[in-house]
């Protein structure tokens, strides 16, 4: 089962973070089309596991990034 948005799913981001040492390249995308490449680093991941149905995990994430 993929994601509403075809993005990653929480865990491929955990996996990410717990597979990621030190800094890493993430663009951001804005509403009118610009991209900006930026150096970040994950300072601080939490995740929360909330069952909701018999075959679907919803995941609650909160990630701290800084940009060095």
């Amino acid at each position: 089962m993929g994601t509403a948005d075809g993005g990653w799913a929480g865990d491929s981001i955990q996996n990410f973070y717990n597979t990621t040492d030190g800094a890493f390249q993430m663009q951001l995308r804005s509403g009118d089309g610009t991209i900006e490449t930026v150096t970040v680093m994950i300072t601080e991941f939490q995740k929360e596991i909330t069952k909701r149905g018999p075959r679907v995990d919803y995941w609650n994430l909160s990630i701290t990034l800084v940009e060095v």
